[in-house]
């Protein structure tokens, strides 16, 4: 459903067929695109993996043809085509690099137009993308990077030669891009390394590899990220085992809280705004139903109401031993905020290591004001501070 592909539809007659077959792209549309060009050929933002960019399909004879054309590196963002469909206007960033804006002629290259960070970056130190591909448990390849900090700064300093992990992925339908990402850099500046798993399910690996997602709700893209964890650990002996943090949004909340159920790798976790229960999520998220459709593989809770229990978090609450900081928006009408306030409730009732922040006014992301995106974010770096580094002043 959601590794989208293209097809066409002949006005004349009716009839339509997919035109791409096999191929490990998830294609998007808007802005003017898909665009035609000459020789009947289209031009399709497409994503590969953990990289956006354009595809070409070009019509021949014996079928379509997909070729990826050469973009601004690394991955793009926003796309506008041009009216005569001859360019396109996009965003794109590197993971040392944040968004500028670029400017490509389908029958030729790319130019810069605009880089906005470009007197400030000066100043920055960032950490580099690191590759950290495995093989899953499944047999598929996993791909993944992380990054180390910088340099030693204060922060790293007061560790004795080993480095504190923190784990980040989505899980769901969604590839995380190789983009810049300030969280990562914020992070790693932090005297973190981190690590960015898409496990199985993710869009733009084929749809073998993204058909995964559909009932899943765990156990796959859960194993991924286990096996990713642990490859990155045995690879890189300066990462301490035991200080391994994980953290994740929307799904990526529900995935948290499912790996804290089941394994005890991690030593620090946060779930913003993510799902507890599959069954109170499928009737009251704005989403639930539909979105439930497919994740769920069609089922409703009436039918196989064992499998809204088995793959929902707050039933194996009673497993979790990882301290676990829940954020939520008071006003999420996607994943709504009882989702954390019955997981808090149980963890409480069990006597765990919780805490619950909830934000007045606050939708789904907490993003609605900049302040509240640092302050949530500025939690998260505190709990781990907490939990990983030994430091219980950091959370008072």
């Amino acid at each position: 459903v959601y590794n989208k592909q293209v097809w066409l539809l002949d006005l004349a007659s009716g009839s339509f067929a997919r035109i791409t077959v096999d191929l490990p792209y998830a294609f998007e549309g808007g802005r003017g695109l898909p665009a035609w060009e000459r020789d009947n050929d289209l031009v399709v933002p497409a994503g590969a993996g953990s990289r956006n960019g354009l595809v070409r399909l070009e019509d021949r004879r014996d079928g379509w043809r997909a070729r990826l054309l050469e973009t601004a590196p690394e991955t793009g963002g926003d796309w506008a085509a041009s009216p005569d469909g001859s360019a396109v206007v996009y965003t794109a960033s590197a993971p040392l690099m944040p968004e500028c804006l670029f400017r490509q002629k389908l029958r030729g290259g790319f130019e810069t137009i605009e880089i906005p960070n470009q007197e400030p970056m000066r100043n920055w130190r960032l950490a580099a993308a690191e590759d950290a591909t495995f093989t899953g448990p499944g047999g598929d390849t996993i791909e993944a990077w992380w990054y180390r900090p910088p340099t030693p700064t204060a922060e790293a300093a007061v560790d004795t030669g080993s480095l504190p992990l923190i784990v980040y992925y989505y899980g769901g339908s969604s590839p995380t891009t190789r983009g810049f990402n300030m969280t990562h850099q914020f992070w790693a500046a932090h005297g973190y390394a981190v690590l960015v798993i898409n496990p199985r399910g993710a869009t733009g690996y084929g749809d073998e590899f993204a058909d995964v997602h559909a009932g899943d709700w765990g156990p796959a893209a859960g194993a991924d990220i286990i096996a990713g964890t642990r490859a990155l650990l045995e690879r890189q002996p300066r990462l301490d085992p035991d200080r391994v943090g994980c953290y994740g949004g929307s799904y990526g909340g529900f995935m948290t809280m499912h790996l804290v159920s089941h394994s005890d790798l991690f030593a620090a976790a946060v779930a913003m705004y993510g799902i507890s229960d599959l069954a109170t999520y499928w009737g009251q998220g704005a989403w639930g139903w539909t979105y439930g459709d497919m994740a769920n593989a069609g089922r409703t809770p009436w039918e196989d109401a064992e499998y809204f229990v088995r793959r929902s978090p707050l039933f194996a609450a009673d497993q979790v031993r990882t301290p676990l900081l829940l954020l939520h928006g008071e006003t999420d009408a996607n994943v709504t905020p009882g989702e954390s306030v019955q997981m808090f409730t149980a963890l409480q009732t069990l006597g765990r290591d919780v805490e619950m922040v909830t934000f007045p006014g606050e939708d789904h992301g907490i993003a609605g004001t900049f302040a509240n995106y640092v302050l949530h974010r500025t939690m998260m770096l505190e709990w781990f501070d907490r939990w990983l580094r030994g430091r219980p002043e950091a959370w008072e």
